[in-house]
C-alpha cells in the first residue's frame, strides 16, 4: 500500500530542522515533515513573574495553531481572552 506522496507505509517524511529562524527571537527553530512545519521560539525573563512571587512555581506555554477556532479556545482556556 501506498501513500498519496508515493511514500511506502514503512517510510517516514523527510525531516529538516533550521535553526535560528528568526531574527528577534532568543532561541526558534523551524521543522519541516514533509509539508507540515512548526516554529518553535523559545523566550526567557530572568526572575519570577509578580503573579508567580510566593507561589509554589508554574510553567506556562502558549500553543499557536493554524486553525484559528483552536488558539482561541486555547487562548480562552488561558484566561487571556
Amino acid at each position: 500500500m501506498a501513500r498519496n506522496d508515493g511514500r511506502k507505509v514503512s517510510d517516514l517524511r523527510e525531516i529538516k530542522i533550521t535553526r535560528g529562524w528568526l531574527d528577534h527571537a532568543e532561541g526558534s527553530v523551524l521543522v519541516e515533515f514533509g509539508k507540515t512545519r512548526v516554529l518553535c521560539v523559545a523566550s526567557f525573563t530572568p526572575g519570577v513573574p509578580r503573579w508567580l512571587k510566593d507561589s509554589s512555581g508554574a510553567l506556562r506555554c502558549i500553543i499557536y495553531s493554524g486553525c484559528s477556532t483552536l488558539v482561541k479556545g486555547f487562548r480562552k482556556w488561558m484566561g487571556y481572552i
